[in-house]
């Protein structure tokens, strides 16, 4: 992302992804040390190799000595993409070069390859959040980005993503409301939020100033303030009907407020005023070996680890998140400790053996 932001700053005018490949060819072109002063022949079939290479028909894949004229005047002399890059033509030499030995695109300055293939790993990543406006921005501007380096490995559009496939994330409720939340956030302003639970048959209007927006098994949540209130709130994006910028002077400074403290034994993305306990786990071997390779917490601690169990301690605050974790294990866990846990897990599990006996 970093390197995606350092390309952004040159982005001042879009162009076409053609123009910019034919512009990287004749920069590095003329920076290879080892064949200095290329002439228009030399460039030319460089050029028309790439064309070629993007399945263009061939009469759209050459490149007529015109085109790479008005190409090195706008290198040169075009404002707006601001390159004013130092060509001459060398008639003793027969080619072209740059006057400034150490020039090269300011796109391209101290962008590595390695760069270049994160921000691909991280454009694919957030493909699978296609459909929600604010991450529609992001794959656009990652698009932008590797246009003009030119990394697509020449892929058709069907093939970009075969080679590595994340979890699909459905279409989420509440997307919208992701980017006038940021700005919120951003500029601490407060926001009038509309929300329905999902038990309420009405929408209720709040007050909130928001703190952070956190993502939780494919759910987006807005933690914040409620005018006049003590307390932080979180609500769930997916139940918010509308959202309404409010003047800054209404917001409620968090002060020392800190993610990381915030959530440091929350289990999920809901933080209650209950105590921290500590919860021991007792996992068979087999899931031990997933427990182990991939924490449940990040405060898990390993505390057996034998041919008949795997026992792990975490220290979280009891909620139903934590609940629905346990259970989704299913006899492949046993609550050891605290004591009333391992009741309410055992009266959860009575419930549903009932309820399957009695349908039997």
């Amino acid at each position: 992302l970093t390197a995606a932001l350092r390309i952004n700053k040159c982005l001042i005018m879009p162009i076409n992804k053609k123009a910019w490949m034919r512009y990287r060819i004749i920069d590095s072109m003329l920076r290879n040390k080892y064949r200095k002063f290329p002439s228009f022949n030399d460039i030319r079939d460089a050029v028309e190799d790439m064309l070629r290479e993007t399945d263009l028909p061939e009469s759209r894949s050459r490149y007529p000595k015109r085109t790479f004229q008005e190409d090195l005047r706008s290198m040169r002399e075009d404002a707006d993409l601001g390159f004013f890059a130092p060509i001459e033509y060398h008639t003793g030499k027969e080619g072209y070069y740059y006057t400034d030995e150490n020039y090269t695109l300011p796109a391209l300055k101290n962008i590595t390859s390695d760069d270049l293939i994160s921000i691909d790993y991280v454009r694919t990543f957030f493909m699978q959040f296609r459909g929600i406006p604010l991450m529609d921005d992001i794959i656009q501007s990652m698009n932008k980005v590797l246009d003009v380096a030119e990394v697509r490995y020449n892929l058709q559009s069907d093939d970009e993503e075969s080679f590595i496939v994340f979890e699909q994330t459905p279409h989420q409720q509440g997307g919208e409301h992701l980017r006038p939340l940021m700005e919120a956030i951003h500029e601490r302003l407060p926001v009038r939020i509309v929300y329905q639970r999902f038990e309420s048959p009405e929408a209720r209007e709040h007050t909130l100033s928001p703190y952070v927006l956190k993502q939780y098994h494919q759910r987006w949540y807005v933690i914040g303030r409620l005018k006049g209130k003590d307390d932080t709130t979180t609500f769930g994006l997916d139940r918010i009907k509308g959202v309404k910028m409010l003047a800054a002077s209404g917001y409620e400074h968090p002060g020392n407020f800190s993610v990381a403290d915030y959530f440091r034994y929350a289990f999920g993305v809901f933080v209650t005023n209950d105590p921290p306990v500590e919860v021991i786990l007792s996992f068979t071997p087999r899931q031990g070996e997933y427990i182990k390779s991939s924490p449940i917490h990040h405060s898990q601690e390993l505390l057996a680890d034998s041919t008949t169990e795997c026992r792990i301690k975490i220290t979280v605050c009891p909620a139903i998140e934590l609940l629905m974790q346990i259970l989704s294990y299913g006899d492949q866990v046993e609550v050891l400790e605290p004591k009333s846990l391992r009741k309410e897990v055992a009266a959860m599990v009575s419930r549903m053996g009932n309820m399957y006996l009695n349908r039997a």
